[in-house]
């Protein structure tokens, strides 16, 4: 229906924009539509927050779930402020404390960091 209805990417040479999102992310995300499967250990930490971004878009919940507890296995100082912010954004409250919590183990580290300094107001 999506490629024979008449819309835009029925037409031949269309070309259809994803805006506000990397194309490595989007692709993983159409793997795990088809396999039901997404390989997240080899992934950049963008490209799993911007497909932790397209979870949360598309309403999918066990794998906005999932790549959640990844990010929490996964943090560190120089990422933790980032991968707040993401959490905030997205209203995911166990990243988000998950964050809290290792800001507080290691303040004096992440009060150095770079990441520290972006955090969003």
């Amino acid at each position: 229906a999506l490629l024979y209805g008449g819309m835009k990417e029925s037409q031949p040479q269309a070309e259809v924009r994803l805006e506000d999102t990397r194309a490595e992310a989007f692709g993983m995300l159409l793997q795990y539509l088809y396999t039901g499967r997404a390989s997240l250990s080899s992934a950049r930490e963008e490209v799993l927050l911007d497909f932790l971004g397209l979870a949360n878009r598309y309403g999918l919940q066990l794998l906005e779930d999932s790549t959640s507890e990844f990010l929490r296995t996964v943090l560190n100082t120089q990422n933790v402020c980032l991968v707040f912010d993401v959490a905030t954004l997205y209203s995911l409250s166990a990243l988000a404390a998950a964050c809290c919590s290792y800001m507080d183990r290691h303040a004096p580290d992440v009060l150095l960091s770079d990441g520290f300094m972006a955090l969003s107001k």
